[in-house]
């Protein structure tokens, strides 16, 4: 071997050459299917062991972009990361820097079924607290997000079915870090239902990914549910989905729209029903 012929570095130009066959030979973005193994937030930063059954590597979301992330994972928790690799030229150092991050189906399912099984044992889920819905209410509160086509369908069907009844809108998030928003719009609902004569609450959001509607397997928000003082129905997602706020309301409807059609009376058939009581009297 001719020592000559081989190219020589400083340490440093040799990092920077290591850099730069990183960058040519990766995408500027890729998505990272991983298992966070370890977890620690440092000065505003979260900083995380991803591994697989093979191997590791570090990862770390910036002050920056963790406040604008939903999911904040926890150790053992499977995710799915949209991240590009950062390499420090000075101790030649890799980590993947996260873009976005969210959890993976066996993440949800089992957050799903440790909040399910919970209240399920202290009696929540049963099915003798559900309490019968009004037949024909006067004022109904819908909580979902403002404008969504979901909303829109919802107002069209409830003036089709029963224009009578009043509808109170209350915008609120349905996904993200907001749970503690939707329980203080909760709590003033509750505490003003009977002064603003509304007899039922519908709770609704549109279709999305199962991982989405990890937002309603919340503990907190399915206990306030399962305790609020009127009928919650609720409508989330698609048929096939199911959430434990599901679970603990006092009627599940397959979608937003179903809901509405549930929870209040169909004027035609109402009419018809005239119709035979008269032609009996």
């Amino acid at each position: 071997m001719k020592v000559e012929s081989l190219p020589s570095y400083s340490v440093k130009e040799l990092n920077e050459a290591i850099h730069s066959l990183l960058s040519r030979g990766l995408a500027p973005l890729f998505i990272l299917h991983a298992t966070v193994s370890k977890c620690q937030l440092k000065k505003g930063h979260l900083w995380m062991t991803l591994r697989d059954e093979h191997a590791s590597i570090d990862a770390v979301i910036w002050s920056s972009r963790l406040n604008q992330i939903n999911f904040r994972p926890n150790e053992e928790d499977g995710v799915v990361i949209i991240g590009k690799i950062n390499f420090w030229t000075a101790q030649a150092r890799i980590s993947i820097n996260v873009v976005d991050v969210r959890a993976s189906i066996s993440t949800v399912l089992r957050k799903f079924e440790v909040v399910r099984e919970k209240l399920s044992k202290e009696g929540l889920i049963d099915e003798s607290r559900r309490r019968a819905l009004p037949s024909f209410p006067k004022c109904i509160a819908i909580l979902t997000s403002v404008p969504s086509s979901a909303l829109a369908d919802m107002l069209r069907t409830a003036k089709e079915r029963w224009p009578l009844t009043k509808l109170l809108i209350v915008p609120i998030p349905v996904q993200g870090a907001a749970i503690k928003q939707i329980q203080l719009i909760l709590q003033k609902i509750a505490l003003n239902a009977q002064s603003l004569k509304i007899n039922a609450l519908v709770l609704a959001r549109g279709g999305g990914s199962r991982e989405d509607l990890m937002f309603f397997d919340n503990e907190e928000l399915s206990r306030q549910i399962a305790d609020f003082p009127i009928p919650v129905v609720t409508g989330i997602g698609h048929e096939d989905d199911l959430t434990v706020v599901d679970l603990v309301a006092d009627h599940r409807s397959a979608t937003p729209t179903a809901a509405i059609v549930d929870l209040l009376p169909s004027r035609e058939i109402a009419f018809t029903q005239c119709v035979q009581i008269r032609q009996r009297l």
